[in-house]
This record gives structure tokens, sequence and C-alpha cells, in this order.
């Protein structure tokens, strides 16, 4: 009892850690990005964001898709029925990755070169917006992994990945501010698409090798997925 007591606390403290930190980087984030990329630079931003944001409702649909089936085989101590629902989700993470991979490619070359903005501004546009598709398909492929925190009841380690993520755009915009400066625009949004996304893929392949090493079961074998599983889920 105490146990479970204790667990809760911890979900809740780190929970509201998290909703604390990442209103906080938000609040600093957006007048650095006025100051840095200036009123033009800011609103395109601020126009792709919400597309790019499309995937993370995918991202959310798997994710809720998944998450009961591998508590419910993770609790049940069958080693069996936990791998057959791993690979279902890692089959059904992989299909949603390529489907967030064909819409950011429709994007990227079909509807950012029909926005009306500079010439000058199309191509690093397509850069930020191409960047955030790699990092949005790896974010959705490997989700089975990712939820693997929640459901093992690891809350810190799962907070802090979502915090971690939030704040690699923060660093990212700091770090080039101080590199770039402010007088090329266009620069700084394609060199921002890179080096934020990438800061999110090598933070995320961490959490993924870390629960990898902890839980070997983890790792994924995909074309193992049998069809009455995937249909459970």
């Amino acid at each position: 009892m105490a146990s479970e007591a204790k667990r809760g606390a911890v979900r809740l403290a780190t929970n509201y850690g998290r909703l604390m930190s990442t209103l906080l980087i938000g609040l600093l984030e957006v007048p650095l990005q006025i100051y840095w990329l200036g009123k033009d630079g800011f609103a395109l931003i601020g126009l792709l964001g919400p597309t790019i944001g499309l995937t993370a409702i995918l991202q959310d649909m798997v994710t809720r898709s998944m998450v009961r089936e591998l508590g419910v085989a993770y609790h049940s101590g069958d080693d069996a029925k936990f791998r057959a629902v791993t690979n279902a989700c890692w089959a059904i993470s992989i299909v949603a990755a390529i489907i967030s991979a064909g819409l950011f490619a429709i994007l990227t070359f079909l509807v950012v070169p029909n926005l009306t903005m500079p010439p000058s501004f199309v191509a690093p546009t397509q850069w930020y917006t191409a960047t955030g598709g790699v990092m949005s398909c790896m974010l959705i492929l490997f989700t089975p992994t990712a939820n693997m925190y929640l459901v093992a009841e690891r809350f810190a380690l799962q907070n802090t990945w979502i915090v971690g993520r939030r704040l690699c755009f923060f660093v990212s915009a700091v770090v080039l501010l101080l590199v770039m400066g402010r007088n090329d625009v266009p620069a700084s949004i394609r060199m921002y698409g890179i080096v934020s996304s990438l800061a999110v893929i090598g933070l995320l392949l961490l959490s993924v090798v870390m629960m990898w090493s902890s839980d070997r079961r983890t790792i994924p074998k995909p074309w193992k997925a049998d069809r009455e599983t995937l249909r459970e889920i």
C-alpha cells in the first residue's frame, strides 16, 4: 500500500514538474525566437508549427492504441505474450511512420512552394519541414519503446524525456543565435530545423537504448507480429 502511494506521489510530482518546466520553456522560447528571427521568421515557424503538430496527433493515436495492451502484457508476467504485443505495436508504428513521411513529403514539396513568402525563404522552409518530418517519423516509429517508460511506471524518466525534447528547441535557438547572429533569417530557419531535429532524435535514441538495455524483451522484431495480436491492438 505504501509502495503504491509512493508511486502515485512520484507520478504526480513529476507530471506537475513536467508541466511547469514546459510552460517556463515556452514562455522563454517565444520572445527569444521573435528577437532572433524577427516577426516574419517567427510568423513562418508559427504557421508551420501547427502543421508539423498534426503528426503529434498521429503519434497520440498510436500511443493510445497500444499503451493498454502493452501494460496488460507487461504486468501479466507472460514473456511470450509481451513479446508478441511489442512486435505488433512496432508493426503499427512502422505503418504510422510511413503515413507521416508521406504527409511531410506533400507538405515539403507541394504545399510550401505555394505559400506566399519571399523566394529566399522557400528552400530554408523546405529544410525546416523536411527535418521536422524526419524527427516526427522517428518519434512515431519509436513510440512502443517510449511508451514502456509509462508502462513500467518509470515516471521520472518519462517526464524527463518529454521536458528534454522540449528543451532541445530552446537550446538550439540559443546556440544558433550566439553562433549565427540575427542577420541571415533564412539560413537561421534552415539551421534551426536541422539542429533542433537532430537534438531531439539524439535524445530519443538515448532513451531507446536505455530501455532496450534495461529490458531486452523490448527490442523489437516486427516481422514476427501476428494478425491476431494486431487485431486486438
